[in-house]
């Protein structure tokens, strides 16, 4: 019985100490170049490799990193407002290059002319409150993105809120970004001149709504909207007497459905979108005018 364990753990040694000559990790903070301070949530990674994550709130990151992207692969830094930049990975580990600066970006909006008629207030979207079909807005890896399609006419329509319900909240709180891009038959451009955050807060329950009247959010034609991880706050780890509370100990659950509008998810930052399966959907709603 000794054997077995020394031998168990002489294999787990041997497998972690092999990750960690594989991976390096990878540190920095993304500044403005205008005003050298951090700028928080910025997204980086390899675009299509699934590996990325974001900053913090003051701008830092931490990335672990396979070694077999070091000759070939670009980091890319996103983050709306700035210009995007790519660094190749092998610089990354230079003391000098662990401060990434953007350069700020100003976005033009097509001119936006509504009638002075009155608008009327419609849904759209997959509305749902079921406790049957449950989704999670994941809280495991910064940067995961879930979202729909939004049906919306060949006119200009405003957009008054974004809609979701809960079900369950484990974390004490998370923090995410709402996205919203061109769609036609696949996901285009992030539309929006300036991030759009919202917090659920522990023991949140049933329909939230984020504002977005504020922002004087004008479209016209079909959209993506999604979720974005972005900051997640838990004091609490699995409980150990619930068994696979690894898996769920920090998710938010939701109301989904099945046969809705297209819906796509990608894993992290950059990563490539990926068709939720068995025809699922968020129940994701928005409240339109037009």
């Amino acid at each position: 019985m000794k054997k077995l364990t020394l031998s168990i753990v002489l294999i787990i040694y041997a497998f972690t100490h092999l990750v960690a000559q594989d991976s390096t990790l990878i540190t920095g903070h993304v500044n403005s170049a205008a005003t050298n301070k951090g700028i928080e949530y910025v997204n980086i990674g390899i675009r299509g490799k699934s590996f990325g994550t974001v900053s913090d709130n003051s701008g830092r990151f931490s990335l672990l990193m396979p070694v077999r992207f070091f000759k070939t692969d670009s980091l890319t830094f996103s983050c709306i407002g700035y210009k995007t930049k790519k660094l190749k990975i092998s610089e990354m580990s230079v003391p000098e290059k662990s401060i990434v600066l953007l350069s700020p970006e100003t976005i033009r909006l097509d001119e936006v002319n509504i009638k002075s008629k009155t608008l009327k207030s419609r849904t759209k979207g997959d509305v749902s409150r079921k406790n049957s079909i449950v989704l999670a807005l994941s809280t495991s890896s910064m940067g995961h993105e879930i979202g729909t399609v939004i049906r919306l006419p060949d006119k200009q329509v405003y957009l008054k809120d974004f809609n979701f319900h809960i079900i369950s909240i484990r974390p004490d709180s998370a923090k995410f970004r709402l996205n919203i891009y061109t769609y036609n038959k696949e996901i285009g451009k992030n539309i929006l001149s300036g991030p759009i955050y919202f917090t659920v807060p522990k023991n949140a329950s049933g329909d939230f709504t984020v504002d977005l009247t504020k922002y004087n959010l004008v479209v016209k034609n079909d959209i993506f909207v999604s979720v974005e991880t972005v900051a997640v706050y838990t004091s609490k780890g699995p409980d150990p007497d619930k068994k696979f509370d690894q898996y769920y100990y920090d998710r938010i659950s939701i109301s989904g459905t099945v046969l809705g509008t297209p819906s796509f998810t990608r894993k992290v930052s950059l990563d490539n979108w990926e068709k939720l399966g068995y025809s699922f959907a968020p129940g994701f709603w928005m409240t339109v005018a037009y």
